[in-house]
């Protein structure tokens, strides 16, 4: 439970970062339009991703195998 909690945490922080980087250059009218488009699907591309990675790691701390992290 422990496991899921921390990915859980640190998929949230990196989802925050991403939008705050990208949320001001989408919203921000000083970028063109082409700018603001192409960061939104780079965005929308990046939490896409991280929430698949945070299902694959949920799914693999469930069947409890052997924690990869602890080989670290």
């Amino acid at each position: 439970m422990k496991n899921i909690i921390i990915t859980l945490i640190i998929t949230l922080s990196l989802i925050a970062l991403v939008l705050s980087f990208s949320l001001p250059v989408i919203v921000n009218d000083i970028f063109p339009v082409e700018i603001r488009v192409v960061t939104g699907i780079v965005t929308f591309v990046l939490i896409i991703f991280i929430i698949r990675v945070l299902v694959e790691r949920i799914a693999e701390i469930k069947e409890e195998d052997k924690d990869d992290l602890s080989k670290y």
